[in-house]
């Protein structure tokens, strides 16, 4: 509960308490490291490590693709991207009913384009970044046989940034040197959550379990800090500098909650899970609550398929705004506030699903549909300077209206020398204000029709295996101009005109990726 979107529980598999290993996967374009072993001689520690990293911008460096190559005007424009992740888990084992995780996670992406003129404008270069980080302490009981506990603390932080740098060159009449203008903007957000929890689970007997626990979060939005300063210059004195520091005051939301899940094995063909979630929400004087009830069933047809069907409500305190620039997907978060409803969804889905045991295949086919109310996003084009982010409460939009449904198709095998899967999804994801774009439905950023993902594997040998992964995807909407206004002050005599929002989309991307393995022990 707690989110519109699907929620996956990600859980860092442990370490080797037994012996070192090691792996490496080396990419086109990006490689993978893993070690994992025990610590100390007891065999009650372990630790597991990865990284992830890319080598694309290098790749572009050695055929003369580089920030360096703009700079000394041996090309025009430099578009990069880079990123990296690092995984890390801890493991004590104090005794068969008692253990405790520590895990980390810290994940960085950065995006880069850097543009020379040949007019007046020197060049100007943009970087944007997303950083993630995630620390989780965690404490696992076994209280009895058929009783037991997980209690611990998260903390989370969910990072933007952006950098801008623009040079400009006036040669004036009379001047003795060429005078420039250099602009530099710093902006960034954050979101911090501190979160306490403990879970129980408890089985009465073999065909029938419960789960119920208690979770507390406290939000930090930090919505906007940017660090702006403008300089006049010549070669040899500085003419004047201005520093502008602007910070919007950190939001706090204090979110609780409370759960019950109830999920009965009444025979070997259907089973039932009912779960309800209490939740409250209070920020800057605004309290809310909901309920959120969840329903989920399974069928099985001996020998032959398994139907699933669920039906949920959810509720998210915290609004995702996005903004309409270019670059990395940019994005701050809000609290609910008087003025600002929490948003809530309804979902259902069907399913179907085979298992073809003699090749160790599963297949699954499923629909679904999902209503939002209370959605909120920025509006199109408000403003692309730091008023959209330091006064975002004036440049959104609120109580918007959406749907989301498709079909999500999974073909895996996994087993044998050669394993692997195929999954499609069809969609479509809508969004309607009322007073905004004429109040008519307008796709969403990220209504991607098709979204196709391939895998495949071969073990060569006990050491070496080599794997395939080919992805395509529809690219995503944005808004293009139906014409321009012409004798417009201030905007170089032309401004573009735009009509209809994401009336266009970018084009479809398709990427390959194939990989060796090599395993050592």
């Amino acid at each position: 509960g707690g989110r519109l979107s699907s929620v996956m529980d990600v859980i860092f598999r442990e370490g080797n308490k037994q012996k070192f290993q090691g792996n490496i996967d080396v990419g086109l374009i990006n490689s993978k490291l893993t070690l994992e072993g025990p610590m100390g001689k007891t065999g009650k520690t372990s630790y597991l490590f990865a990284i992830r990293t890319t080598y694309l911008d290098i790749v572009q460096a050695l055929v003369g693709n580089s920030p360096k190559a703009v700079r000394e005007s041996k090309k025009e424009t430099y578009t990069g991207y880079t990123f990296f992740d690092i995984n890390a888990k801890l493991t004590h084992e104090f005794d068969d009913k008692n253990k405790l995780y520590i895990s980390y996670y810290e994940g960085l992406d950065r995006f880069r384009l850097m543009q020379k003129y040949s007019g007046a404008r020197q060049f100007t270069d943009l970087k944007n970044t997303i950083s993630n980080r995630l620390l989780s302490v965690r404490y696992y009981k076994i209280i009895s046989p058929n009783f037991s506990m997980n209690t611990g603390i998260n903390y989370s932080y969910n990072a933007g940034g952006n950098k801008y740098y623009d040079l400009t060159q006036f040669d004036y009449t009379g001047a003795r040197k060429p005078i420039y203008d250099e602009i530099q903007n710093n902006r960034s957000n954050y979101l911090k959550d501190y979160a306490a929890f403990i879970k129980f689970d408890y089985s009465p007997n073999a065909f029938h379990f419960i789960r119920f626990g208690f979770e507390s979060t406290v939000h930090q939005y930090q919505a906007h800090l940017s660090d702006n300063t403008t300089r006049r210059y010549t070669s040899d004195s500085s003419l004047f500098q201005i520093k502008d520091i602007l910070i919007n005051p950190i939001l706090r939301g204090y979110e609780n909650s409370v759960f019950v899940e109830d999920e009965i094995n009444f025979n070997k063909n259907l089973s039932v899970n009912i779960g309800l979630r209490g939740s409250s929400f209070y920020s800057d004087k605004t309290f809310y609550k909901r309920l959120e009830p969840r329903l989920a069933m399974r069928y099985s047809i001996p020998n032959w398929f398994t139907l699933t069907a669920t039906a949920a409500q959810t509720v998210q305190y915290s609004h995702a705004l996005l903004s309409n620039e270019v670059g990395l997907e940019k994005l701050i978060w809000v609290p609910s506030l008087k003025n600002l409803k929490p948003q809530t969804a309804d979902q259902v889905s069907f399913g179907i699903a085979k298992q073809l045991k003699n090749w160790h295949i599963d297949i699954s086919l499923e629909g679904y549909y999902k209503r939002f109310k209370n959605l909120s996003q920025f509006v199109f084009f408000a403003d692309f300077g730091d008023n959209i982010y330091q006064n975002w409460q004036q440049n959104i939009l609120k109580n918007g209206k959406g749907e989301a449904y498709g079909l999500e198709f999974l073909l895996n095998k996994s087993e044998g020398k050669f394993n692997g899967l195929v999954s499609y999804t069809l969609s479509w994801n809508n969004r309607q204000f009322d007073g905004f774009n004429e109040s008519k439905v307008f796709p969403f950023k990220y209504d991607r029709r098709h979204i196709l993902n391939t895998y495949a594997s071969y073990q060569l040998s006990k050491k070496w295996k080599m794997g395939a992964l080919w992805t395509y995807n529809t690219g995503f909407r944005l808004t293009i101009p139906n014409g321009q206004l012409v004798g417009v002050p201030f905007f170089d005599d032309k401004q573009l005109l735009y009509t209809q929002i994401n009336n266009g989309k970018m084009p479809n991307y398709h990427r390959l990726d194939l990989n060796f393995n090599n395993e050592k022990q």
